[in-house]
């Protein structure tokens, strides 16, 4: 293994591999590095795991970690199961609020659904609307549901977009991570968290009034 500059998790896990077992359990291994060296250590051990072949069970409490390292999740909430699947799965389709809560941030907002055969609810945020439901799940009409949109799932701009839902909030706070911002508002008395990439953050700041839009396939419903 290369120098990662702690060359003691290399040597760890090179003492684990030498006697080439067949299942390989990593205990929270990179909780304690900084997030550089972190990146770099997933980048080798995933490196590692795939030339050797060996079946890897990773324990981790960082969401991203185990999305970027991960070829099957398994979630889990005070020692139960809540969903098991790949990574994008378990992203774009959680089986439950915890799940969408968990893994990944989500706008999650109250709503009932109208007629479960056509798909609609109506929220007192987004107004009616389409969802996508659990697989599975049989649906009930004036049914308490939440709302899952991810941040990256909306867009911002100044007047209502062609072609997309809309609805109005007010932006409260911009977090600006360099190549995203992070723009939270207020719509009502929800929050709404929406993930702005590139040069779009600029026009917008603190206070101002916009309006926030989605398709309908960003939808998806869980369980109130």
């Amino acid at each position: 293994m290369q120098d990662m500059g702690r060359p003691e998790e290399g040597v760890r896990l090179d003492r684990a591999l030498v006697f080439e077992p067949d299942l390989l359990l990593l205990d929270e291994p990179l909780g304690a590095l900084d997030k550089n060296l972190r990146e770099q250590m997933q980048i080798e051990i995933k490196r590692i795991q795939k030339t050797l072949g060996v079946t890897t069970i990773f324990v981790t409490h960082d969401q991203s970690e185990a999305m970027s390292m991960s070829d099957r999740i398994v979630v889990f909430s005070d020692g139960v199961i809540e969903q098991a699947g790949k990574p994008l799965d378990i992203y774009h389709r959680p089986n439950s609020r915890f799940v969408a809560d968990f893994i990944g941030e989500s706008n999650l907002l109250p709503a009932r659904i109208i007629d479960p055969a056509s798909r609609l609810v109506e929220s007192p945020v987004l107004g009616k609307c389409i969802f996508t439901g659990v697989d599975g799940v049989n649906y009930e009409r004036d049914q308490e549901i939440a709302l899952v949109l991810r941040p990256e799932h909306l867009r911002l701009s100044r007047e209502p977009l062609e072609g997309r839902s809309n609805a109005r909030m007010v932006v409260e706070t911009i977090v600006n991570y360099g190549d995203n911002a992070l723009v939270i508002g207020r719509a009502g008395e929800a929050t709404i968290r929406v993930r702005v990439y590139g040069a779009d953050v600029v026009i917008l700041q603190e206070g101002d009034e916009c309006s926030f839009s989605w398709l309908e396939d960003d939808i998806y419903i869980v369980a109130q």
